[in-house]
């Protein structure tokens, strides 16, 4: 018995099957690219994030705080945010007025910088509440780790306490009186420079951990709406050799252009600071009237370049400055172009030391 063979037919089915799985391929990279770059690029900037107000949408000033008690309430911890604000003090202090009074002995975790407020805010619900060198009623911290062995071993169930309306809050007169001598109201920025400026160390502030561990290749921070604000900020390291090594990609995300600026220092070096650009401001080189107090300066011929970080020496005398910006740019101090331009910024550091 013979059997036919379509040669042809069975050709035809092997390209097409190829050509199936080519096109799979080249969809999944091209997929892949695209969400890459759009991960590390945005067309927000970042003065659109830079207020501090908890109906800001997806960027929330309140961060809750978490109680954990038990049925007699003779146990109960208190994970409160890492760092508390005017805001979201407001949840502390209902968390606190739900707990303190009817308990004896509270233990503040020794890693709390705020345990001066903590006490005094603990003292308007509680004259005669004892602050304890083990926790014994009312454990405090801002670190669940911290906290899980306590709650694991009086096996406490927890609820959110989150709200920002001080009318719901017994003692509401009190607490506006020790919000005032705590959290006094800043003044408002005058100019778009002080006001990214206001921004950046409000995210410097939330942030500088996960920072921290970028740099020490430890860990990402997590994608998220917030990470909004880890876009348009251009950067300045600080390595070992004490000279300011910049990147100013606004068109690429900050961990992006952390790890940029990383892979470009020999291995020999570290990065002791780091810092947090705002915006470019563009100003007339021949100007008499130029303020530089909190600014720095950013030089620009070509392709050549050179910065000047806020508060550095040669800032005091603005015509030195610019002779300083042309050395550093290899240009002589003497020369003159119509083309090179001069910026202003303000600047933020970060704190990559995790013990301050």
């Amino acid at each position: 018995m013979l059997i036919y063979t379509d040669k042809k037919k069975i050709k035809r089915q092997k390209i097409k099957r190829i050509t199936i799985a080519l096109t799979t391929i080249v969809l999944i990279i091209l997929n892949t690219y695209y969400f890459s770059v759009k991960l590390h690029s945005t067309n927000q900037t970042l003065i659109k994030y830079s207020t501090l107000k908890p109906d800001n949408g997806w960027y929330n000033n309140n961060t809750p705080t978490h109680i954990f008690s038990s049925p007699s309430n003779k146990h109960i911890a208190i994970l409160i945010p890492q760092t508390i604000n005017k805001t979201n003090s407001l949840s502390i202090a209902k968390s606190f007025s739900k707990t303190i009074p009817n308990n004896q002995y509270l233990f503040l975790d020794k890693q709390l910088k705020d345990t001066q407020y903590l006490l005094d805010l603990a003292n308007i619900y509680n004259n005669n509440i004892k602050l304890s060198n083990t926790p014994k009623n009312i454990f405090v911290s801002n670190n669940l780790d911290t906290l899980q062995p306590y709650i694991n071993k009086h096996n406490l169930t927890p609820i959110i306490i989150n709200t920002t309306n001080l009318d719901t809050i017994p003692n509401a007169s009190l607490i506006t009186t020790l919000n005032k001598q705590y959290f006094p109201q800043s003044s408002s920025p005058s100019n778009q420079l002080e006001e990214e400026e206001f921004s950046l160390k409000a995210f410097a502030i939330e942030y500088s951990p996960f920072i921290s561990s970028i740099i020490n290749n430890k860990k990402t921070i997590p994608f998220s709406k917030k990470n909004e604000l880890l876009k348009n900020i251009s950067i300045c390291i600080i390595s070992t050799n004490n000279q300011p090594t910049c990147i100013h990609n606004n068109n690429q995300s900050l961990i992006k252009n952390i790890t940029t600026l990383k892979s470009e220092l020999p291995k020999n070096k570290k990065i002791k600071k780091l810092y947090l650009l705002t915006s470019f401001n563009q100003i007339n080189p021949n100007s008499t009237n130029i303020t530089l107090k909190n600014t720095g300066l950013y030089f620009e011929f070509g392709k050549r370049n050179s910065i000047l970080l806020p508060n550095s020496p040669d800032l005091l005398d603005f015509k030195q400055a610019i002779s300083t910006l042309k050395t550093n740019a290899k240009i002589n101090p003497t020369y003159h172009n119509q083309d090179m331009k001069l910026y202003q910024f303000r600047a933020v550091e970060v704190n990559l030391n995790d013990n301050i």
